[in-house]
């Protein structure tokens, strides 16, 4: 079992819908996800999710698995930015407001673009939907947090957008 593949399992139990999954938060295709998951099962022995036409749900096994998958892929996380912090390697974090209805076509190539001019930026996307109180609001901001050794305790600016 690998990383990826409880990240996959992850956003696919989050998201309810493979497809979904696969394009809008994992930017991979939805066959390649779906072989991930299936591997995945086949390699615990148990079935994690419920597959209907148009989405999953997960099932008493999935359930305890995707509380354990968070903790694992969180302590991993704390794990590579304190030996980054020690090391003295700084990282951004771009932190998007994504709304799948307009975005769900261009999102995904701008992130590739994006990854691939700033790699040492890690860019985690959020669902933004149209009836979420920071999209009614004409005050958005954008920050970018610097998680260096140097930066510690002091905070994100933002600036208006």
């Amino acid at each position: 079992m690998e990383l990826r593949h409880l990240r996959y399992f992850v956003a696919v139990a989050e998201m309810e819908n493979v497809s979904r999954a696969a394009m809008q938060r994992l930017h991979v295709s939805q066959p390649s996800l779906s072989r991930q998951i299936r591997d995945l099962e086949d390699e615990m022995g148990v079935q994690l999710l419920e597959r209907t036409a148009k989405s999953v749900r997960l099932t008493e096994a999935g359930r305890a698995f995707l509380d354990e998958a968070r903790a694992i892929l969180k302590h991993t996380d704390e794990a590579v930015s304190k030996v980054r912090a020690i090391a003295g390697k700084s990282q951004t974090e771009l932190h998007i407001g994504d709304w799948p209805l307009a975005t769900g076509r261009v999102m995904p190539s701008l992130l590739r673009a994006y990854q691939q001019a700033m790699p040492n930026t890690k860019v985690k996307v959020h669902d933004w939907p149209g009836r979420d109180k920071h999209c009614r609001s004409a005050r958005w901001s954008i920050a970018a947090r610097d998680h260096s050794s140097s930066a510690q305790g002091k905070r994100a600016r933002g600036a208006p957008v």
